[in-house]
């Protein structure tokens, strides 16, 4: 009985963390997906969360920054980037998509710690993104 219970001691220890994420929205009913990549712009294969108002559960390191197995990576000092997207309802005006990107760990630099509840505010465009310097 005590192998037992130190066999399964040892296999509960072993298990990766785990995160839990509420994601809300103004309006309600919102579509909302992940993708991972090298960077944020590599980051295109969507995966669906759910509508919101939802929770997301998954693995993360043991700092509770997000996991993101099998990307590709530029190098070991460049952070991958895990994006989150919200879409508006179907059939909804005056709505605009927001995301959030949170970027992972790499040497000598720590990644972004993931949130325990996030809130995308559809009624709000999206900032213009800064011109490039002449």
């Amino acid at each position: 009985m005590k192998k037992l219970s130190l066999l399964v001691l040892l296999l509960a220890g072993c298990a990766a963390p785990r995160f839990s994420m509420m994601i809300e929205s103004e309006p309600a009913g919102a579509r909302v997906f992940w993708s991972a990549g090298a960077n944020e712009k590599l980051a295109t294969v969507r995966n669906y969360i759910g509508q919101t108002p939802c929770s997301w559960e998954g693995e993360c390191e043991g700092d509770n920054t997000f996991k993101a197995p099998g990307i590709s990576v530029y190098s070991s000092f460049v952070p991958g980037a895990v994006v989150i997207e919200a879409e508006p309802p179907s059939g909804t005006t005056n709505l605009f998509p927001q995301r959030l990107v949170f970027h992972t760990g790499v040497h000598f630099h720590d990644g972004d710690k993931i949130p325990a509840k996030l809130f995308f505010d559809l009624t709000k465009p999206l900032p213009s993104p800064a011109a490039p310097a002449p």
